[in-house]
């Protein structure tokens, strides 16, 4: 698409992609949609990694919160984004942007399957129809795009997906932990499939030799290329996005941090970390990875108000 730009007198008949790139990622995000429609160009280019880094990083300058809504009936699940600061100084209250509407039957059922990775999320499909099945879907609120990755078969047992991205190869991989949680022979299976928009997308065995499960399977986040989980009661497991490997990494003994209740993992400046809390001396503590390979933990804590005296009890009822 030729466009006459003047300058001083002299006119060109093209604008650089480059500078096209730089004036549409100032603009807010539902022009950005809109003008995807403008010609094939412009949806190349808003559609192209150069767009969204440049958007990725100024957007991380006005942090938004991303908010996962259910209605019942007739069955949708609603991606909002509420920003944390205020767009316009006369508004009291920042506005919910919808971003995704992803409809389902009433037979089927989509969950929030781990956090975001740099603004993407991923859901994991059942069908109710048959518990031997999931889907899972990698979705761009931005850009409303969505990639399906091909079923995966879990013979009755519970399947735990974690998104995670290889900053290297720039690439998004989902990793599939399958398990039974009600038998003794809960040996999982570990399974990657790369997130793509071709039609060769499939999921490939990780064969595990070094981590040992023991009991159920928590969270996971992703930092700098790395997915760490909580698994049994004192162990975190990192699996190299890349590399595709584990490694087993012992939680501080005197930490819940790998347990699923009362405590979260977090992304504390770049390094694993994990959050949980003391109730006998109301504290809050913050435990964060100071060496990977020595496994070695620091520990800040934070008294608490004594206002939330009854939270924790609440925590321990469920």
């Amino acid at each position: 698409m030729e466009q006459l730009v003047a300058h001083g007198g002299n006119s060109t008949r093209n604008i650089p992609v480059d500078l096209i790139v730089e004036i549409l990622s100032l603009l807010p995000v539902k022009s950005i949609i809109r003008f995807q429609s403008v010609s094939k160009q412009w949806f190349s280019i808003i559609r192209s990694k150069d767009l969204w880094e440049t958007f990725l990083t100024r957007s991380k300058t006005r942090p938004h919160l991303l908010v996962v809504l259910e209605i019942f009936p007739p069955g949708k699940l609603l991606l909002f984004s509420v920003p944390e600061h205020k767009e316009d100084s006369n508004d009291k209250t920042p506005t919910a942007n919808s971003r995704q509407d992803m409809t389902r039957s009433k037979d089927d059922y989509y969950h929030l399957s781990s956090l975001p990775v740099n603004g993407f999320v991923s859901f994991t499909h059942i069908f109710y129809s048959t518990i031997f099945w999931n889907s899972i879907t990698v979705c761009n609120p931005i850009t409303r795009q969505t990639v399906k990755l091909p079923d995966i078969g879990n013979n009755g047992r519970k399947v735990y997906p974690f998104l995670g991205y290889d900053p290297v190869e720039d690439q998004y991989k989902v990793l599939c932990v399958m398990m039974y949680t009600d038998r003794l022979d809960n040996k999982p299976e570990h399974y990657v499939c790369t997130v793509s928009s071709s039609e060769k997308q499939e999921w490939r065995n990780i064969e595990n030799t070094t981590v040992d499960y023991d009991g159920y399977v928590s969270q996971g986040i992703c930092i700098d290329g790395a997915i760490y989980y909580g698994v049994g009661k004192s162990n975190i497991v990192k699996f190299n996005v890349r590399f595709e490997n584990m490694q087993m990494i012992n939680a501080p003994k005197e930490s819940n941090i790998s347990r699923t209740c009362n405590s979260t993992l977090v992304n504390y400046n770049g390094r694993l970390g994990g959050v949980d809390f003391d109730y006998s001396k109301q504290e809050m503590n913050l435990w964060i990875l100071e060496d990977v390979e020595k496994q070695e933990w620091s520990r800040k804590a934070f008294k608490y108000p004594c206002e939330w005296k009854g939270f924790p009890v609440l925590l321990d009822s469920n």
